[in-house]
């Protein structure tokens, strides 16, 4: 198994009142927010275009909840907001085993279509629109040591 869909990632043009919303359906008295800058690619390769987006991060037992903003630069969530897209974009699952991942979702013909690194983690979003109907993102964490 390839790891575990940990996070769920939404998209909006305007992150405020879907996450205030969200506060109050769950009881959640904060959500962290953060405006990140990503820079490189997974492969620490510097982009051309470096892009901004802003985050909302919030836990429901071992799930993320996701909000992203974008903010500056032409990103892989403009399509889905142009065609009118909000909320659900892709499901993330978390992997200690990054590289062996994405060899096996691309050797079943699942096209990467975007990945970076954004506070110090690596992510590849893979395009499985047509497939399932949202995107799937690999998350790369680190295995625990025993």
């Amino acid at each position: 198994m390839i790891g575990e869909i940990r996070q769920i990632g939404l998209v909006y043009k305007d992150i405020s009142e879907p996450v205030e919303n969200f506060k109050k359906v769950f009881g959640l008295e904060k959500v962290d927010i953060l405006d990140a800058k990503i820079k490189k690619n997974m492969f620490k390769e510097k982009l051309e275009n470096p892009i901004k987006l802003r985050f909302a991060l919030a836990m429901i037992g071992n799930t993320q909840v996701e909000f992203i903003q974008p903010l500056e630069g032409k990103t892989v969530y403009d399509s889905f907001l142009e065609k009118g897209g909000r909320g659900i974009h892709h499901l993330g699952v978390y992997t200690d085993k990054f590289e062996e991942a994405i060899k096996e979702w691309e050797s079943k013909g699942i096209k990467q279509i975007w990945n970076g690194i954004v506070v110090g983690l690596r992510f590849a979003y893979f395009d499985t629109t047509d497939l399932l109907g949202y995107i799937l993102e690999l998350i790369e964490v680190k295995s625990k040591k025993t």
